[in-house]
């Protein structure tokens, strides 16, 4: 079936939306440098085919009366494989390590301090579900009810979010620099794989891939750790 412009430019705007969300999920999970990431993405070589190279003949050589086996080259997908580990592992030794991802999240914890304790938001909801009109009577000031559920709620979620923060944590301060660079070499790995059969679904040559991406990528962008970090000093 016939494929026309308008639901090419579609399939390609779904296609390459899809891919960025992948990519941005990545980079947050991991703590990659965007710039670092999208210059060694650009030096994957992407125009080779999908199929098995061999030279070997299907029945075994005969070298003075001895039979031997013929040795066969490394297959296309092999090689690309090994590429892919190879760039997903340059990835991964610029993603943040376990300490400086802690000290991100106790800032965000410590920005994030709800104005009240979390038991004392959590029994004023319950009031309001029961009598909204009674939150007048604890809160001094003309205030509505709804403002006040719509201020309990803002500090419920900050809770909530704290909470989520702080299971986050946990996990970083018990992970090894080691483990996290295998966990993000995977995650990168995987990404890598997607992005290379997104290219080849797309039909983007090699070529204006790597122009393209060398012309929109920023020649510097500092590590966004390393610059929140400062920031923080200011």
């Amino acid at each position: 079936k016939a494929t026309s412009a308008a639901e090419r430019e579609e399939f390609v705007e779904t296609t390459v939306t899809e891919l960025i969300g992948e990519l941005t999920f990545a980079l947050q999970m991991s703590g990659a440098e965007f710039t670092s990431t999208f210059g060694l993405l650009k030096k994957l070589a992407l125009d080779a085919p999908e199929q098995i190279a061999q030279t070997e003949n299907d029945s075994p050589i005969e070298n003075g009366g001895v039979s031997e086996t013929p040795t066969k080259t490394p297959s296309i997908k092999s090689i690309q494989d090994a590429a892919d580990l190879a760039i997903a592992t340059q990835i991964a030794d610029l993603c943040i390590t376990p300490v400086a991802r802690g000290k991100i999240i106790r800032r965000r914890m410590s920005e994030l301090k709800p104005n009240m304790h979390p038991r004392q938001i959590e029994q004023l909801l319950e009031v309001a579900k029961v009598d909204p009109s009674k939150l007048k009577a604890i809160f001094s000031g003309n205030i509505e009810p709804e403002q006040i559920i719509s201020f309990l709620e803002e500090e419920n979620k900050k809770v909530q979010d704290m909470l989520k923060l702080n299971r986050e944590l946990i996990d970083y301060m018990a992970m090894s620099e080691d483990s996290k660079k295998a966990k993000d070499t995977e995650r990168w790995k995987a990404f890598i794989a997607e992005y290379r059969k997104t290219m080849t679904v797309l039909s983007i040559p090699d070529a204006d891939r790597r122009a393209l991406m060398a012309k929109v990528n920023p020649i510097f962008v500092p590590f966004p750790w390393v610059l929140q970090e400062a920031i923080s000093q200011i």
